[in-house]
């Protein structure tokens, strides 16, 4: 199915950029505040907590790539995670205590990314129906 081929591609660059977000975030976050002109948090934890999930969902969309027509389940978490991070990261901007604007277009980016999953979700809804047999 080409939308399928389509998605898998989707969940390929899903893949890559939570899982490089969370190496950087989990292993190199001095350096990714630095480079963003930002102070380090002093308690690391709560950063690497998160960078943790972030890195565990870049596995899980692999696991998507691998197996999109069984991974419904799996798409929807995504893009619940999206969801949240993208409406956390934008609320934060426009109350004014978001660390750096480049929270933000992760945020944005994360709102494509759940655009897609969602008509990922639909492509594979409307693929998966079988017409009931008509009872005689």
């Amino acid at each position: 199915m080409a939308d399928l081929r389509f998605y898998r591609g989707v969940f390929l660059v899903a893949a890559v950029y939570d899982l490089l977000l969370g190496i950087v975030f989990l292993f190199l976050y001095p350096w990714a505040y630095g480079a963003l002109g930002i102070p380090a948090p002093a308690e690391p934890a709560y950063l690497q907590l998160s960078a943790a999930f972030v890195l565990v969902q870049g596995i899980m969309y692999v696991l998507v790539f691998r197996h999109i027509e069984e991974s419904r389940d799996l798409i929807l978490v995504g893009a619940i995670y999206k969801a949240a991070y993208a409406s956390i990261s934008l609320v934060h901007l426009g109350i004014g205590d978001l660390p750096h604007n480049a929270f933000a277009v992760l945020g944005v980016l994360d709102l494509g990314f759940l655009v897609l999953f969602m008509m990922c979700l639909r492509v594979l809804g409307s693929a998966g129906r079988r017409t009931p047999p008509v009872a005689a």
